[in-house]
């Protein structure tokens, strides 16, 4: 009886420590804004964003352009857009809202 609770609390330790080591890898760290010096993007063609951590700007992506990923490091989307790509509902191919972390493509929104 002992040697398999032993080997049970084994276990679920292994998983609690992989689910702790998952989380730390996908996690976002930010230097504090005032530690970066930003530089204002040039010949946007549809404005700015802010960047991943909030301090900087940059170009939004344009419809077509790659998008979201983790923690949005592909881009964001220019106003009027949205970061989506491609499901099959019922038979038919649908533009739909990529899930977090996921890469997609910009799309106008309807």
């Amino acid at each position: 009886m002992y040697n398999v609770c032993n080997r049970t609390f084994t276990m679920w330790m292994k998983i609690f420590l992989l689910a702790l080591l998952i989380g730390s890898a996908l996690s976002l760290t930010c230097l504090p804004c005032g530690m970066l010096t930003c530089v204002e993007p040039q010949g946007c063609l549809q404005g700015t964003v802010s960047d991943v951590c909030g301090c900087c700007r940059r170009c939004a992506k344009v419809e077509g352009e790659t998008c979201g990923g983790l923690w949005n490091m592909d881009g964001r989307c220019a106003v009027g857009l949205f970061c989506g790509g491609w499901e099959i509902h019922d038979g038919e191919e649908q533009v739909v809202p990529i899930m977090f972390g996921m890469t997609g493509v910009c799309f106008p929104v309807a």
